[in-house]
């Protein structure tokens, strides 16, 4: 896959002709509703995995508050939340492709999604987990510190300032890690700009799903009075809200990928697209996959459509 790197943000895109504007709020309810079935069971395949790690957690943090530590140390308990790292490149995977349309064995697709980008998202889970802790601590330590000095106000706000655009760049961290050939390093970076140019689409996701988390806190509260809530509360949780929520990342965060980074690549590198493909001479080395429409097209569907661009050209007949 080619190696991406973020462009000019300020660089006037091609536009869209009148008439092929789409209502994005209509089309997410729409997608959403033909694809809730496959959510359901992303849903699921994702609980498998979260399930365990989550008992894990819970269990390492009642044993640490039974043994009075100091909350301070609460991220060690969280350590296991890095082995979820190849699980959420799988799951974004499938998300994205919901996102865009596009047709997806949602079992082999993640498997082969998560096998594929193990290592990788292995190291950017555990990289995530250590920056998330340490803000973490600063955060509380700056909290606790308020009372004994002004300065430590400002400490504060900005160490919230900086956890909030690192929640925004998990937006996109893992949706690039299935979509570009980055390395580590233009990964965080990447993201990084994202969080900040992206600004209003990340407080409209973050809103959506902390709506989410107060829909369940409020059904969770129910629970305890209402005992028959209890199982409706587990089968939302797991058997829908987990793909609803990367659902709605991907909808929202991967077209900003799309257009700041994908397609101002291609448009430099017209070689790995159908158009270069196209003219490409006898001599060329063509690529397996070629860049058509906003997607990623393996030769062999393109050449066998009747219509397709390849038919001008004898090399690929």
């Amino acid at each position: 896959m080619a190696k991406f790197k973020l462009y000019n943000f300020e660089k006037e895109g091609k536009g869209v002709y009148r008439g092929e504007q789409k209502n994005r709020v209509a089309l997410y309810f729409s997608i959403l509703w033909r694809k809730l079935w496959s959510i359901c069971k992303l849903s699921l395949i994702c609980s498998i995995f979260v399930i365990p790690v989550a008992l894990i957690i819970a269990s390492l943090v009642f044993l640490q508050y039974t043994n009075g530590i100091n909350a301070i140390f609460y991220p060690v308990c969280f350590a296991p939340i890095i082995i979820l790292g190849p699980i959420m490149t799988g799951a974004m995977r499938i998300a994205r492709d919901f996102a865009r349309e596009e047709p997806v064995f949602i079992w082999s697709d993640f498997f082969a999604t998560v096998k594929k980008n193990f290592k990788q998202s292995i190291i950017v889970s555990a990289i995530s987990y250590v920056i998330a802790s340490l803000l973490y601590i600063a955060v509380a330590f700056y909290l606790s510190a308020i009372a004994n000095s002004v300065f430590y106000v400002i400490l504060f706000g900005l160490g919230l300032m900086f956890t909030m655009l690192f929640l925004f760049m998990q937006y996109y961290i893992w949706l690039m890690i299935v979509s570009m050939g980055l390395n580590i390093k233009q990964l965080f970076k990447n993201a990084a700009i994202f969080s900040i140019v992206c600004l209003w689409k990340n407080f409209l996701i973050t809103l959506i799903l902390l709506a989410i988390v107060v829909l369940l806190y409020f059904i969770i509260v129910f629970s305890i009075a209402i005992q028959v809530l209890v199982p409706i509360w587990i089968i939302l949780t797991f058997g829908f809200l987990i793909g609803f929520m990367l659902y709605t990342i991907a909808f929202i965060a991967y077209p900003s990928i799309k257009r700041y980074a994908i397609d101002p690549y291609y448009e430099e590198h017209k070689e790995e697209t159908a158009e270069g493909v196209k003219n490409a001479s006898e001599e060329d080395e063509l690529p397996e996959y070629v860049y058509e429409n906003g997607k990623m097209v393996h030769r062999s569907v393109i050449e066998n459509n009747p219509e397709s661009i390849f038919d001008d050209n004898p090399k690929l007949k």
